[in-house]
């Protein structure tokens, strides 16, 4: 068993896709619509991954910025990674689910885009207390940015739909409990559930 790394310098120049970012100018949010040329096809992903004998996927970039852009449907049933930046682009019509979340630990981050017709859909949820988007279990979780799609994260036991999992806080296993991300959303359709342990501030 072992990790399938999904590094940044796989990018090609390929057709241009476009997506939609969004951004708040202090009264209102702006849409501005973009065209990337340089990314990774998550189809290629998958095709790597269905081996069977993975145990993660990591995306990772030492570069300013990774792009993945979803262009079929898919299901991953172990834990996807971020590491730096790293952007998604949900084509429409298309979904991927995410049997055991998607992991964005504190120190990286997760851009979420979607096109113009709002139906591309990301589906994570969080197993072994960690967040259906977010920290892994007593981790701090990262930053994600939502700028559209359709986005649907349960956590798993005590933890966050979208932030931080069981332990990363509250418990103080040596991480300094300030020092966790920011969830912006800027548009889309966000469905985030904590799990049922989870009271009060937790959710």
């Amino acid at each position: 068993m072992y990790t399938l790394l999904v590094k940044d310098n796989e990018s090609e120049a390929r057709i241009g896709v476009k997506y939609i970012e969004r951004s708040w100018n202090g009264t209102q949010v702006v849409d501005t619509t973009k065209t990337l040329t340089d990314y990774v096809l998550s189809t290629e992903i998958a095709d790597n991954y269905y081996d069977g004998e993975n145990t993660r996927v990591v995306l990772t970039n030492d570069q300013p910025n990774m792009w993945v852009v979803v262009n079929e449907n898919h299901r991953f049933d172990v834990p996807i990674v971020i590491e730096g930046t790293v952007s998604m682009i949900f084509c429409d019509g298309y979904t991927m689910t995410c049997q055991k979340g998607v992991s964005v630990a504190w120190g990286h981050t997760l851009n979420i885009f979607e096109q113009k017709n709002n139906t591309g859909t990301l589906v994570a949820t969080g197993t072994d207390y960690g967040a259906g988007i977010g920290s892994p279990k007593e981790i701090n979780a990262g930053d994600v940015n939502i700028h559209g799609g359709k986005v649907t994260a349960k956590g798993g036991d005590g933890a966050a739909g979208i932030g931080s999992a069981n332990g990363s806080v509250y418990f103080g296993f040596g991480y300094d409990e300030y020092s966790w991300g920011t969830i912006s959303i800027y548009g889309g359709e966000v469905n985030a559930t904590a799990s049922d342990s989870m009271t009060g501030r937790d959710k």
